[in-house]
């Protein structure tokens, strides 16, 4: 009679080995996914700051003066979140994040409420009509 133990101890090794690449390979494509949506976000942040910066100039008569300096100080907060993006990785933002999260809990509470009913007011634009109502 043979001993069988060898035999699992090292399909035991290849099947860690194994399980370990695949982690990695995830982990690889998950990163590089969040990379990209992290360049997307910081694209519409650089959009939005130049809105808020025609929003202010259209509004920098003396009548729209109080408009114009707060979307002119919206525009530089856009602009400064969007070169942070490109500055540091996904990992260091999800980090700020946490920090922020933790240091003002009723403004992310507040924020994250506020990014779900646009999220869902976006989704629900996009969404196609029910069938009776084509």
């Amino acid at each position: 009679m043979t001993d069988s133990t060898g035999d699992f101890g090292t399909a035991d090794a290849a099947v860690r080995a194994a399980v370990e690449h695949l982690s990695d390979d995830l982990r690889a494509t998950a990163e590089k996914a969040m990379d990209s949506q992290k360049q997307q976000i910081a694209a519409a942040a650089r959009r939005l700051a130049r809105a808020l910066r025609g929003t202010a100039e259209a509004f920098a008569t003396e009548d729209g003066a109080v408009v114009a300096g707060y979307a002119g100080r919206a525009a530089d907060t856009a602009e400064r979140f969007s070169d942070r993006l490109d500055r540091q990785g996904w990992r260091d933002a999800l980090a700020d994040l946490e920090v922020a999260a933790r240091r003002h809990p009723e403004l992310f509470i507040a924020g994250t409420t506020a990014a779900g009913f646009l999220l869902v007011r976006l989704l629900a634009g996009v969404a196609p009509p029910p069938p009776g109502e084509r």
